[in-house]
């Protein structure tokens, strides 16, 4: 008899702890579904700008090393504005490939954050 009821409660247990986690995914799926309905970014994740002006594009190093270094000004979603951008990457890659971008605030320049894509590649 003892042991019918110790196996009543590990189950009871069991069950309280599923029931428990079942409950925390739903809420759980329910908040990333409307996380990510008010993320604010969404609209632009898939979007590339316009590029308005290339500036310059200058090759540095060379054999494996040797990077392309790109600046150019990209339009904004609406248009109304220009933003300033650098790009780095490796001259002899081919494809796609993941990239950083670095933005400031306002009260400096963009080309100060020049030295950063150096050190980062």
């Amino acid at each position: 008899m003892k042991i019918h009821r110790l196996i009543k409660r590990k189950n009871f247990k069991n069950s309280t702890k599923h029931f428990l986690v079942l409950i925390v995914l739903v809420c759980f799926g329910g908040w990333v579904k409307t996380n990510a309905q008010s993320d604010p970014f969404l609209p632009y994740l898939k979007t590339v700008p316009n590029v308005i002006k290339v500036l310059s594009c200058l090759n540095y190093g060379t054999g494996d090393s040797a990077i392309t270094v790109k600046k150019f000004t990209i339009g904004t979603r609406d248009d109304l504005d220009t933003v300033y951008a650098i790009m780095a990457y490796p001259k002899n890659l081919q494809g796609k490939h993941p990239g950083l971008v670095f933005l400031h605030g306002g009260g400096s320049k963009a080309e100060d954050l020049f030295y950063l894509i150096q050190v980062a590649i």
